[in-house]
């Protein structure tokens, strides 16, 4: 007998790991096989196990367990995903071109004000969910290309800023704004992919 749930709290390997244990560990379960690309858990059980107790014994390890006929957390995240890919390429496209046609021509000395804007909006707006699971993971002590991501976006971003009052650097807001758009794009495919599976 096999069932499969979602699983809530997980950002790196050693978080899959720390499942497997724990699920593995509880009488009546044969084999738990974490996907942690999917956030999802497929138990084989040897006999039947009360939901609560999974429920139960991963709670007292941080993380959280949903049955997938229950669960409603993919839809929701597709759909603002899907959101948040979209209007990230409508703004950052525009802004690659605008960046390409300045660095040929030259024309806009103060083109790391647009690069702070969309930056902005981009970056700790669009991508709200890339900094909270990159704070999940520093808070675990554990490293993700979310962490990757974030604070190349970050620092990328502060150089547009610096360069707004006056030192002398190379404003790389550009390269935040798409880092962050292409990871939008990628974290939009798993969830969609998550999605069509289980809906």
């Amino acid at each position: 007998m096999k069932g499969v749930y979602k699983i809530s709290g997980m950002t790196c390997s050693s978080c899959a790991r720390i499942v497997e244990k724990t699920l593995n560990k509880i009488p009546g379960i044969k084999k738990a096989n974490v996907k942690l690309d999917e956030e999802l858990v497929e138990i084989t059980f040897e006999k039947e196990v009360a939901f609560n107790i999974l429920k139960g014994k991963l709670l007292e390890t941080g993380y959280d367990i949903e049955e997938i006929k229950e669960n409603e957390y993919n839809k929701k995240r597709y759909k603002e995903s899907r959101k948040n890919m979209i209007l990230a390429i409508i703004i950052s496209l525009p802004v690659m071109f605008l960046f390409i046609e300045n660095n040929l021509s030259h024309k806009n000395p103060d083109f790391y004000v647009i690069e702070i804007i969309t930056g902005s909006y981009i970056i700790f707006y669009l991508g709200k969910y890339i900094i909270i699971d990159a704070f999940k993971s520093i808070k675990k002590l554990s490293f993700n290309f979310d962490i990757l991501i974030f604070f190349i976006s970050l620092i990328s971003w502060v150089s547009a800023l610096l360069k707004s009052f006056s030192y002398q650097i190379k404003s790389f807001g550009i390269l935040g704004i798409t880092i962050t758009t292409i990871y939008l794009i990628i974290k939009y495919m798993k969830i969609k992919k998550k999605t069509t599976t289980f809906s």
